[in-house]
C-alpha cells in the first residue's frame, strides 16, 4: 500500500504513522516535502494576484523520514531522482511503515486542474 501526500497533510496525520508501525502495516508513506501548504500558496500567487500570506502557508523546515523513524518506521529522504528511486525499491520490499520524505520546490506545480485553466489564462 502507497500514500502519496503532502507535507500538510503528512503533518495532519504524523500520529497514525505509529499506528502503522504498531499493527505492522506495510505501507509506504510518501511525503511532497516543499515545506508549505502548496495548495494554498499557489491560489494566492496565481490566482489572487500574488497576495501571499507566508506566514499562513510557510513550514519550518521538517524532515519526515526522521519524524518517522522516531515514530518506529523505517525512512529515508531524498532530493533527487536517483535517491527516490533507489529509497522506493528499499521501501517496497519493507514489511513494516517506511516513510520517504521528498525535497522538492515550493514552485513546483501539482497536477491539479483547477490550476491548469488560471496559468492557461496568464500565458
Amino acid at each position: 500500500m502507497v500514500c502519496i501526500t503532502g507535507d500538510g497533510g503528512a503533518g495532519y496525520h504524523l500520529a497514525d504513522i505509529e499506528t502503522a508501525v504498531r499493527y505492522r502495516l506495510p505501507v509506504v508513506i510518501i511525503v511532497m516535502n516543499n515545506s508549505a501548504l502548496a495548495f494554498e500558496y499557489h491560489e494566492q500567487k496565481y490566482r489572487w494576484k500574488g497576495n501571499v500570506v507566508a506566514e499562513a502557508n510557510d513550514f519550518g523546515h521538517v524532515d519526515f523520514a526522521a519524524a518517522g523513524i522516531a515514530l518506529g518506521a523505517r525512512g529515508a529522504r531524498v532530493t533527487n531522482r536517483e535517491e527516490f528511486a533507489a529509497a522506493v525499491a528499499v521501501a517496497m520490499k519493507a514489511s513494516d511503515p517506511f516513510v520517504i520524505d521528498v525535497v522538492i520546490d515550493k514552485e513546483a506545480f501539482p497536477p491539479v486542474t483547477n490550476f491548469d485553466a488560471v496559468m492557461e489564462r496568464k500565458l
